[in-house]
């Protein structure tokens, strides 16, 4: 009855939970108390001791008990470390962390991605479809049990802030676009996962409707730009056709119309239906995501590739993040070393090196548990490398000094 009592209780503390954590509190309280009354002479009958500063009183601590401080400190750690991920009442571990790999708040944060990601955002505000198509799109998606999804696409000019319609950037979005579609956009895969023509059309191969893929580029090139031979038509009448038609608003900045027919970016759009999510993660990560990433390295000096898709933009911070916990590890193994060197003693090393990795589960509880916070995000990692430098500095004063 307690235990399920407890188990219901969701992300609160649980009276098994406070039992847990205060247990060594208290203890921890009690004995600071009883050593404090014996040092200060009121009780066992001993002279008060001279020196009556917090600080010789912790050190009198620390020397004439050290197994048992050790002890307390180990008591408090493991409960609180364990609380962090393990419901105590339940003996089941917590609820999923989340660890935020949202690419457009990190793409913000950075000063000069900001700038990409901003226009492509005005690209966004006033994305309009026709309404066939936006019709198709609610129906299938009420109809059908895949999910929806998309890659964007986004050419930039360089410099910035510069109409990208008339500059080699629209040379470069026909030559990315065919090779993509002659490729992993060509093969039977993409026949697998694109959005069909037809309403509940699940099956593998199944007809693409036409506009799963969504782009200007097939406005501007004869042969939709996928051949060799392909001519780039006069550029300013397409354009103006654009914008008188509206056509252009799903390609280009919202800006983009009659009265300014140019824009910073130009649009591209691969809508997909995945109807197995495994198998389509699959086919994203390990032949769409390396073909981009080509295209992506030989692309023009004047043209700037961003693209935008979700299970592609987790691989990428999830690979980024792996590498960095290795760079952190390394960081680690340097900062252990440093300390042997110095304080020329392997075990006090350890014990240094242990409170610095020590305050991380620390800190988990209180960031899950007391703030109620169940969201990670990428730059926590960073506290490594912060504790590492602190916890080493204090090291070395109080080996010194």
């Amino acid at each position: 009855g307690t235990m399920g009592s407890d188990c219901a209780a969701g992300r609160g503390a649980t009276p098994s939970e406070i039992v847990w954590v205060l247990a060594p509190v208290i203890a921890i309280i009690c004995a600071m108390a009883f050593f404090g009354a014996r040092r200060f002479g009121l009780i066992g009958g001993r002279p008060a001791a001279a020196d009556r500063r917090p600080e010789a009183f912790a050190a009198d601590l620390v020397v004439s008990h050290p197994l048992k401080v050790i002890a307390l400190n180990v008591w408090l750690i493991t409960a609180l470390s364990v609380s962090a991920f393990v419901d105590v009442g339940c003996g089941e571990l917590r609820e999923s962390i989340d660890v935020l790999l949202d690419v457009d708040a990190y793409t913000k944060a950075d000063n000069r991605a900001s700038e990409w990601y901003s226009a492509f955002e005005a690209a966004k505000a006033d994305t309009r479809y026709c309404a066939g198509a936006s019709t198709s799109r609610r129906r299938l998606a009420e109809s059908s049990g895949g999910r929806i999804d998309t890659l964007t696409l986004v050419y930039l000019r360089k410099p910035l802030h510069r109409d990208a319609i008339r500059s080699p950037a629209l040379h470069d979005a026909q030559r990315v676009e065919k090779d993509l579609i002659l490729t992993v956009f060509g093969a039977q895969s993409w026949r697998d996962h694109c959005f069909p023509a037809n309403w509940n059309d699940t099956a593998s191969p199944r007809d693409c409707a036409p506009w799963a893929r969504d782009s200007s580029v097939p406005y501007y090139w004869t042969d939709s730009g996928l051949t060799t031979d392909s001519e780039l038509r006069e550029v300013e009448q397409v354009t103006t056709w654009m914008a008188q038609t509206g056509v252009g608003n799903a390609f280009f900045s919202a800006n983009f119309g009659t009265v300014r027919p140019a824009s910073e970016i130009m649009r591209s759009t691969f809508t997909f239906l995945a109807t197995d999510e495994a198998e389509f993660k699959t086919w994203l990560v390990d032949h769409v995501w390396p073909k981009i990433l080509q295209e992506w390295e030989t692309s023009s000096s004047s043209m700037r590739l961003l693209w935008l898709q979700g299970d592609i933009n987790d691989a990428e911070v999830a690979s980024a993040l792996g590498l960095d916990m290795v760079l952190c590890g390394i960081a680690l193994v340097l900062v252990f070393a440093a300390l042997i060197a110095h304080m020329r003693s392997p075990v006090l090393a350890i014990v240094a090196m242990g409170q610095v990795l020590v305050s991380i589960p620390v800190a988990q509880y209180f960031y899950l548990r007391v703030f109620d916070v169940y969201i990670i995000y990428l730059l926590n990692f960073l506290s490594v490398f912060i504790v590492a430098g602190i916890g080493a500095d204090d090291a070395f004063l109080f080996f010194d000094t």
